[in-house]
């Protein structure tokens, strides 16, 4: 009983993952993205970065912001009502982002970098914008699964690699980036990042999250 609970907390947590990934996925699917990275960092995060268009948001601050609610705003989840949700496949970004002990986005798109960070699925601050390349779009995601939740529950590099596999297998990748046997792994000899080169066409170089170069 305790091993099943143990593999259930385990499917969950890579679950959360995998919501943020499907978006990026169906950009990559829809010929909007050329290039998506799946980082797990040293400190039990993980980033998930593409170069797609990046959510449709505005300098209008206010109307950004209700953008992001509408897709990602949640409320803290408890064990009790977590032990009630079962499997949640798939469970939407809202659960995904609730069952976050933190979240941070950020939006590139039209020359501006829009941040915005969660705890448990609710944001802690007005929205943020900064100067960003005038050609940057995408987006990126840095989580940590609610340990109150999911405890000391770890990410696993085959189950991250299984469930990339089996999209590209299933043609949401396309054959062109499939071809060149994704998923990628590079190790930083630096900081420790596992990075996944998910769909890659033209690329000339990787920065993982201490920036150490690989070419």
């Amino acid at each position: 009983m305790e091993t099943t609970y143990k593999m259930n907390l385990q499917n969950n947590m890579h679950q959360i993952v995998f919501e943020f990934l499907q978006q990026s996925l169906e950009e990559a699917m829809a010929g909007y993205c050329t290039k998506i990275e799946v980082a797990l960092l040293p400190d039990g995060n993980v980033k998930i970065s593409d170069n797609g268009r990046g959510m449709p948001l505005s300098n209008d601050v206010y109307a950004s912001k209700a953008v992001l609610d509408k897709i990602l705003a949640g409320r803290p989840i408890t064990n009790a009502e977590y032990s009630q949700m079962g499997d949640f496949i798939p469970a939407g970004l809202q659960t995904a982002n609730s069952l976050c002990e933190t979240l941070q986005i950020t939006v590139y798109r039209d020359g501006t970098a829009f941040r915005q960070n969660y705890v448990r699925g609710v944001a802690q601050h007005d929205l943020i914008l900064s100067d960003a390349e005038i050609n940057a779009t995408g987006t990126e995601i840095i989580l940590q699964p609610d340990k109150a939740i999911f405890g000391d529950t770890e990410f696993t590099k085959d189950m991250l690699r299984d469930w990339l596999e089996d999209k590209s297998k299933l043609r949401i990748l396309s054959s062109e980036l499939s071809s060149q046997s994704l998923p990628q792994h590079i190790h930083c000899q630096v900081c420790g990042t596992e990075t996944y080169l998910v769909a890659v066409t033209g690329y000339v170089k990787h920065r993982c999250f201490c920036l150490a170069v690989y070419t």
